[in-house]
């Protein structure tokens, strides 16, 4: 080693404070030093990678078995021993959750001979249990429902029968009860919201429909044993008398037509509404394809009421029913003096009284009409 090389190393190791751009290594070992820096920084990176990745060895899932199995347990102990009762919002509407869970408990004993369809008309107007008892005394031998729909007119009413109820009967005879308002396009918005409210829920999907009754179950669970106590104590009968459908989708009403209801938002001013024509022939359809015989009812409603229309507009509004009826039926309709004020709790719904009066008719023509299944 010569003089010049060993002072340039004595100097390099005798000052170690200097800054590392005065003491430059040898070109070799720089690159030796990076090779072996860049080996290092690959072999933690694989390391590192090895570490993060996700390994299915080993796995135990007993532990989401268990979970399940005490979800399902938990739901099976709580149908057990807490009554039920139908969820407010899962089909969008209490009164027409209590047709849905109603059709399915009559279900259950057998099965419905004669349906009842139509507006808040036909769910306080028609009584299910007196027209089987009225078809009895005459030895015929029905079950009868009423599927009347509170709120909508037709178009409404038919998109929720066949979403929800239709598809679970079938019927040997069907009464499609009519009024003006159900046809009507001179409507208040309230009935016309409402008709969009059902129509998108008729539209909602299965899944959606399953996960909506879950969640309401569960959130029922959570509260419903204080409530069901809290009802018990308030003389209520706790959940089960409010859940059950004990009139068959019968809602009575009760007290008299005091005054002049004014109704001429839905009946007055008669124009026939397409969307509604077009549902009833649907439901007409519907019937003919499941070989059930159906009755048009243009039903009773106030002196008042049936004064609203003009003289055309009632005739538009009867060639309605007459294209719509069977061929070689007539419309069922009734005298203007068949029902007085004393059979009407306002003036387009029929009290409890007069429901039992039309009813009575309505079980009387079924006989006739020998549709129903022998004793």
């Amino acid at each position: 080693m010569s003089p010049s090389s060993t002072s340039s190393s004595n100097t390099v190791l005798e000052c170690p404070e200097a800054p590392a751009t005065e003491c430059p290594m040898p070109r070799r070992t720089e690159a030796l030093g990076v090779g072996r820096t860049d080996a290092v920084a690959l072999a933690e990176s694989a390391s590192s990678r090895r570490v993060a990745t996700l390994s299915l060895r080993g796995f135990r899932p007993w532990g989401a078995v268990f979970a399940v199995a005490l979800l399902i347990g938990a739901e099976g102990a709580a149908r057990r021993l807490l009554p039920d009762v139908p969820a407010e919002g899962i089909y969008g509407s209490f009164p027409v959750q209590q047709k849905v869970t109603g059709i399915n408990e009559t279900l259950r004993a057998g099965p419905i001979d004669v349906l009842f369809i139509g507006s808040s008309l036909v769910d306080h107007g028609i009584d299910p249990l007196h027209f089987d008892r009225v078809c009895g005394e005459h030895d015929v031998e029905v079950t009868a429902y009423n599927l009347g729909v509170r709120g909508p007119s037709l178009s409404g009413i038919q998109a929720i029968l066949n979403r929800f109820l239709l598809p679970r009967v079938k019927a040997k005879l069907v009464y499609i009860c009519l009024s003006p308002n159900a046809l009507n396009h001179s409507r208040t918005a309230y009935v016309s919201d409402i008709n969009r409210r059902f129509e998108e829920m008729a539209q909602m999907p299965r899944l959606e429909e399953f996960v909506r009754l879950g969640l309401s179950r569960l959130h029922l669970y959570a509260y419903r044993q204080d409530m069901c106590l809290w009802l018990r104590n308030g003389g209520h009968g706790g959940f089960s008398g409010r859940g059950a459908d004990r009139r068959r989708g019968f809602t009575p009403r009760h007290g008299l037509l005091d005054g002049e209801d004014d109704w001429s938002g839905r009946v007055g001013d008669f124009v026939p509404d397409r969307r509604d024509v077009e549902a009833l022939a649907a439901l007409c359809r519907w019937c003919t394809s499941r070989g059930t015989d159906y009755v048009i009812v243009d039903m009773p409603l106030s002196q008042h009421c049936r004064d609203l229309p003009t003289r055309d507009q009632r005739t538009a509004y009867e060639a309605i029913l007459r294209q719509a009826a069977m061929p070689g039926t007539a419309v069922l309709s009734f005298p203007p003096d068949e029902f007085g004020a004393r059979c009407f709790n306002d003036g387009l719904h029929l009290n409890a009284e007069g429901a039992t009066h039309l009813t009575t008719l309505l079980a009387r023509d079924a006989v006739t009409r020998r549709l129903a299944r022998s004793p």
